[in-house]
């Protein structure tokens, strides 16, 4: 598992790590899971990893993504750690 502090320092570090899967909040400060998301599904090299969406946010604005650079998912918080560990195997598996 790697985390990181902010948005930047986690872009930064899906870049240079290439993790298997990916959580991002969308609230972070310096850059958030929006415009991380978007960055990294634009981008060939990161594309194929799964991106899960973490949101406190509860609504249609959460989920206006343009198809191409969507997450692969997203899960309101307050979350059950059974759900996240759920979907993470569907992305792994």
């Amino acid at each position: 598992m790697i985390t990181a502090f902010d948005g930047a320092e986690g872009l930064e570090r899906a870049r240079n790590e290439s993790p298997d899967l990916i959580t991002l909040d969308i609230m972070m400060p310096e850059v958030n899971g929006y415009t991380i998301c978007g960055i990294l599904k634009s981008d060939e090299r990161y594309r194929t990893i799964p991106i899960i969406i973490l949101t406190g946010r509860d609504g249609e604005m959460d989920h206006c993504f343009d198809p191409s650079v969507a997450p692969d998912a997203f899960l309101n918080k307050p979350f059950e750690s059974q759900k996240l560990l759920s979907l993470i195997g569907e992305f792994l598996d």
